[in-house]
């Protein structure tokens, strides 16, 4: 595959999503595509926050694509953004993403611009 070929695969997949999402009125199908093909929901994660860093079970996105975060003392923290962490036995493990909700525009790889 060339460079052109790829990129001309990964604008249509792009245009593809933008039509899904339709200025976030087509939020719930990508969101339920998402859940379908997510890893590590249910799992232990940490969440580093500008001020503060949270650890608990990962629940879902909820209706707004807010990350929500279960305590150990049993709150439900909804995450707006975040550095995301998951968790290895004893030991936080690499940067999983930035999880943030529609309206803030930001989900990105770790690492990525």
């Amino acid at each position: 595959m060339t460079p052109d070929d790829l990129f001309q695969a990964l604008s249509r997949a792009m245009m593809q999503r933008l039509a899904q999402w339709n200025r976030g009125s087509g939020f719930a199908g990508i969101r339920a595509e998402w859940l379908q093909h997510a890893a590590g929901i249910g799992g232990d994660i940490v969440v580093r926050l500008t001020d503060r860093e949270l650890s608990g079970r990962f629940e879902t996105l909820d209706r707004m694509g807010r990350l929500m975060l279960r305590l150990p003392a049993g709150k439900l923290e909804a995450i707006t953004v975040g550095e995301v962490f998951g968790r290895t036995q004893d030991a936080v493990a690499r940067p999983q993403g930035v999880v943030a909700c529609p309206q803030g525009n930001v989900a990105r790889p770790q690492g990525a611009p």
